[in-house]
C-alpha cells in the first residue's frame, strides 16, 4: 500500500474543442469555497459579506499573476520559448509564495480602500485560505531526490506561509489620508 495518495492515470478531459484540466476545475472550487466561508465568517463578525466579493475580484487575478512572475524568477528553465512563454500560465507554472504574496498586498490594499479592519477580515480569511489550498494541493514528485512529497507536509507549509504574510501585514499601521 504506498504512503501517499496515487495521482488519477487522466488529468483532464475534452469538452468539445477544448481541454478541461481537474487542476483547473479545483482552482475554481478552491476559490467559490474560500469566498463562500470567508462570507460567512465576515458576516458572523459583524462585517459586510459583499466585500468579500470585492476583495476576491481583486486578489485572486493578482495571486495568479504573482505566482506566474514567481515562478518565472525561480524556474527560467521552464518557461516556453516563445514571446509569450513568460505569460503562459496555461501550460503550468503558478509559485504559491508569489500568488499568496502579491494576493495578500492587493486584498489589503482593496480591505483599507474600504476602511475596515484589515485584522478582523484577515481572522475570517485564514480557515478559507486553508481549505482552499488543501483543495489545490496535489503530490508531486520532487525533482532533487525523486520522493513524493507529503500531503500534510504541503499543507502546514500552506497554511504557515499564507497566515504569516496575512499576520505581517495586517499589523502595518494604517496611513492617515
Amino acid at each position: 500500500m504506498p504512503a501517499y495518495i496515487p495521482s488519477p492515470p487522466i488529468n483532464s478531459f475534452h469538452l468539445g474543442p477544448l481541454v478541461i484540466h481537474f487542476y483547473a476545475l479545483m482552482y475554481l472550487v478552491g476559490i467559490a469555497a474560500a469566498v463562500i466561508i470567508t462570507r460567512r465568517r465576515y458576516r458572523a463578525v459583524g462585517g459586510d459579506p459583499d466585500l468579500v466579493g470585492d476583495v476576491a475580484l481583486w486578489s485572486v487575478p493578482a495571486g495568479i499573476i504573482g505566482g506566474r512572475i514567481y515562478f518565472d524568477i525561480t524556474t527560467p528553465m521552464d518557461i516556453p520559448h516563445v514571446w509569450y512563454g513568460p505569460f503562459a500560465v496555461w501550460d503550468g507554472g503558478l509559485g504559491i509564495w508569489g500568488g499568496v504574496a502579491l494576493a495578500a498586498v492587493v486584498g489589503v490594499w482593496r480591505l483599507r480602500r474600504h476602511g475596515v479592519n484589515v485584522a478582523l477580515f484577515m481572522d475570517a480569511v485564514a480557515p478559507a485560505l486553508l481549505v482552499a489550498g488543501l483543495l489545490l494541493l496535489r503530490q508531486k514528485r520532487n525533482a532533487s531526490s525523486g520522493e513524493k512529497s507529503s500531503f500534510l507536509g504541503r499543507a502546514l507549509k500552506v497554511a504557515y506561509w499564507a497566515g504569516s504574510i496575512f499576520l505581517a501585514l495586517s499589523k502595518v499601521p494604517r496611513q492617515r489620508e
